[in-house]
């Protein structure tokens, strides 16, 4: 079941992202985004080192492309920072 406290799983391929965003190429700190009622994203924290390849997987609805919008700076977070550097 999906709801507000879902959180988006740890990358694959053997390498946990890093929770020191201190380096990192890409840092998320507890980023929260709603559209109106629904809420897409809540609390994700994720670090990248440079060079690390990285993929986002999981089912419909569970905030990937909003993720990626956030990333670009297509959209604004409600809540937390991303930083990509």
């Amino acid at each position: 079941m999906y709801g507000p406290s879902r959180r988006l799983a740890s990358p694959i391929w053997g390498r946990a992202p890093i929770l020191n965003p201190v380096g990192a190429a890409v840092s998320i700190q507890n980023v929260t985004k709603s559209y109106g009622d629904v809420r897409a994203l809540t609390s994700v924290t994720l670090a990248f080192p440079p060079g690390s390849f990285t993929a986002l997987m999981g089912p419909s609805g569970c905030g990937k492309s909003t993720l990626l919008n956030l990333l670009g700076a297509l959209a604004r977070p409600d809540s937390g920072h991303v930083r990509v550097a």
